[in-house]
């Protein structure tokens, strides 16, 4: 197969198929390029680098709002109507339906939203000097039980098999 070149339509075609909510790896096939070739022409072509971004704009914020919309529940007007024997309408109520907010929803945006706070993993760092482990002052007591049992698990690895201090 001819490598292709870049092509002055790129950033236009891009963009469109980006605003569709085209993935990379599919708008590289539509252009008829690899998928590493894409992002080397991000990189060399500033107008299509620019023309992707623009397309995917629109569909993140459209996808971020009806997250964060499922996140915190909402309300929605619901139209019901009534048919006469005709099948033409004979009477329609217009009623508020409410939508619960979705857990799942609201654990998602706050684990990327708010990383620091609400990411699975907490990492803590202590120091050790003279065998004492020096740990910050918000170091709750689960977190100790878990450093603990996690240094019991570890300590044949970290030693690899040594003895260390304390132990005979």
């Amino acid at each position: 197969m001819a490598k292709t070149k870049y092509q002055p339509d790129f950033p236009e075609r891009a963009k469109k198929l980006a605003q569709e909510g085209i993935i990379d790896r599919d708008i590289a096939k539509a252009l008829g390029i690899s998928e590493d070739t894409f992002y080397e022409f991000q990189k060399r072509h500033l107008e299509f680098s620019e023309a992707v971004k623009e397309g995917k704009r629109r569909p993140n914020q459209e996808v971020e709002a009806a997250l964060f919309k499922i996140a915190v529940g909402y309300t929605a007007q619901e139209r019901h109507v009534e048919l006469d024997a005709q099948q033409k309408p004979k009477k329609i109520t217009v009623i508020d339906k409410v939508f619960a907010p979705v857990p799942v929803a609201q654990i998602f945006w706050l684990k990327n939203r708010m990383r620091e706070k609400w990411h699975d993993v907490r990492q803590i760092v202590a120091q050790v000097s003279s065998g004492v482990p020096q740990l910050p002052a918000d170091t709750t007591d689960e977190d100790i039980e878990i450093i603990s049992a996690n240094l019991k698990r570890l300590m044949p690895q970290l030693f690899n098999g040594r003895q260390h201090a304390g132990k005979n």
